[in-house]
């Protein structure tokens, strides 16, 4: 009863005392598009032409009411100021917000990111009758580093799978930045950016766990089209970008001027881009918009029951669907942007030979691989400080020309019950994880289980070669020579000695550890990362696997390589021989 009292006075609280407040944000979007209003604009802040002053209703629940000077809060989410372990800024005064000249621009973002994050929950609440089933917490003006070096992160935003978050970050205009894009503003004062954030946390909720990384591409052009949808405008970045777009969902050029066709191994927001292409010129040729946005969503949702599905996927789930909203006489072309724009079709597996293949192969290779990121940054980011991923890889059978089939386990001890792993290595997908029985595997956890291990194996579909390269790239260096010594410098060598698990005995070996330096014209142009430390470890000469190189007459058997910032990944053949 002492507690139930005490929510009741808490929730009075909330309506009597903090019924509204008025705010300044950036309502009208299409403005931002008109370059004169930009010309007098100082840096890190907004035209007053594109700021208006909107009256809110209590941010939502007691909570807010009871903090009043710790967030605004909504009913699916908050918007705290950095890291909402200060106190924010602002203060509320007879309904009116309060605050000084020096934080004037800091508030305008939380208040414009809760304006419009406010107006995506009931935008999509009204239009697809969805009310996500998670918490959503944002940032603004966060201070996070970069987990590959020591810089502060600017110029970005990004929603956060792993703990549900959103974060806006500053904005920094550098020289460089300048010479390529002109002058930016901060990503919190953009309503498109804060609609496709928001948007990516709502992508999450319809198809949490794909395991192709087309699908990636498809969240960014799917999180661009609803900031398109909501601001009837094509265009994202605006007012980010200071009237420039960073993406055109109309446009038939991407911004490098390549056409917006499909073509494998694209990157994210390049695939994102022909996706909010397509979906806004076949959304032209709907009879019925809304209804149109509501094929989307479904399409989406039937997408999210095949854990494997493709970027030709979603196409050809769309294309079924298109006959329902689109008329008999524009439908031929719906269809057709469709097939210019995605050409090709769903690929399946080639055969099921593999299946057939021997479970055991006269050689393997296990692998040990360990990241480890800086604490803070592990907080902040909702990842895991320490990682670690131990498998053998068994068997390698060439399915097809463009299909590969990787027998592996996580454990080597689990090597009686490994999974076929099958890659389109063409497109980069992976097609299906197969028992030794030949049953895909469909359950969620175990999936789950699999999808780091399998995203490390799709990354390159020949994790053995590329292990090969990197190793003998490394020793290279070591020796002054090959393509890293264009834009690394080793400034210090040192050899100790390290006792290595190898072959399960313990092998007395070396680490070879060199700090080393970016060269000023690689960290002008290129876009490198931030290393600091490189180490080679290796054994004594054994019969391990033919290709590895020898380094003062020894077997490299892994490297470890450490990043400014504090990131650390190390890669170890732990096991090889005959089985």
């Amino acid at each position: 009863m002492r507690f139930l009292t005490l929510a009741l006075i808490l929730c009075l609280t909330s309506t009597s005392a903090f019924a509204g407040v008025e705010i300044e944000v950036l309502s009208d979007y299409a403005l931002a598009e008109e370059n004169d209003i930009w010309k007098k604009a100082k840096p890190d802040q907004l035209p007053k032409a594109l700021l208006s002053k909107k009256q809110v209703q209590d941010p939502a629940g007691s909570y807010s009411a009871i903090f009043p000077r710790s967030f605004f809060q909504g009913n699916n989410f908050s918007v705290c100021y950095m890291n909402c372990g200060r106190e924010d800024l602002f203060n509320v005064e007879k309904g009116t917000l309060k605050y000084g000249t020096s934080d004037h621009w800091d508030i305008v973002e939380q208040a414009n990111v809760y304006y419009w994050l406010n107006r995506y929950f009931n935008f999509i609440d009204e239009r697809f009758f969805y009310r996500p089933a998670s918490f959503l917490k944002t940032y603004t003006n966060r201070d996070i580093k970069n987990e590959e070096g020591s810089k502060k992160l600017t110029n970005n935003a990004f929603f956060n799978p792993k703990d549900q978050t959103l974060s806006f970050l500053p904005a920094k205009n550098s020289f460089f930045f300048k010479l390529r894009h002109g002058k930016i503003s901060r990503s919190g004062f953009d309503p498109s950016v804060i609609i496709h954030e928001a948007s990516h946390y709502f992508f999450h909720q319809l198809f949490p766990a794909p395991i192709n990384t087309e699908i990636d591409g498809l969240n960014e052009g799917f999180a661009d089209y609803m900031a398109n949808i909501l601001l009837d405008n094509p265009k994202v970045g605006l007012v980010m970008l200071h009237g420039k777009a960073i993406r055109d969902s109309s446009a038939l050029l991407d911004n490098e001027g390549h056409a917006k066709v499909y073509h494998p191994k694209l990157e994210a927001h390049s695939l994102g881009e022909r996706i909010s292409l397509a979906l806004w010129k076949t959304r032209e040729m709907a009879m019925d918009k809304i209804a149109f946005d509501q094929i989307v969503i479904d399409a989406l949702k039937e997408l999210a029951t095949n854990p494997y599905a493709t970027i030709h996927d979603f196409k050809q789930l769309m294309q079924a669907r298109l006959s329902s909203n689109v008329s008999s006489s524009k439908l031929p072309m719906a269809e057709m942007t469709w097939e210019i724009i995605f050409p090709g079709h769903v690929t399946k597996v080639a055969n099921f030979n593999f299946l057939k293949t021997p479970n055991k192969a006269k050689t393997f290779t296990s692998f040990v691989i360990n990241q480890s990121l800086p604490r803070e940054y592990a907080l902040e980011m909702g990842q895991p400080e320490n990682e670690a991923h131990h498998f053998t890889i068994i068997r390698t059978v060439s399915i097809s020309a463009s299909q590969k089939g990787i027998l592996i386990s996580n454990e080597f001890e689990s090597a009686s019950q490994p999974y076929w792993i099958v890659i389109d290595t063409n497109r980069s997908n992976i097609l299906g994880i197969y028992h030794l029985n030949g049953d895909l595997v469909m359950d969620k956890k175990e999936i789950k289980s699999l999808t780091r291990l399998v995203s490390q194996l799709n990354s390159s579909s020949q994790f053995i070669p590329e292990f090969l390269k990197k190793a003998k790239a490394f020793t290279a260096l070591y020796s002054n020579s090959g393509e890293l010594k264009r834009a690394y410098k080793v400034i210090k060598k040192s050899v100790t000695e390290e006792e290595v698990k190898f072959n399960d005995s313990s092998v007395k070996g070396n680490r070879i550890t060199m700090e080393v330096k970016e060269k000023i014209l690689a960290r002008v142009f290129a876009d490198l990362p931030d290393i600091q430390v490189i180490s080679i470890i290796t054994i004594p000469v054994q019969d391990v696997q033919s290709g590895l190189p020898e380094v003062n007459g020894a077997t490299v058997i892994g490297y470890e390589i450490s990043l400014k910032g504090g990131m650390k990944m190390q890669v170890l053949i732990d096991k090889t021989g005959q089985l």
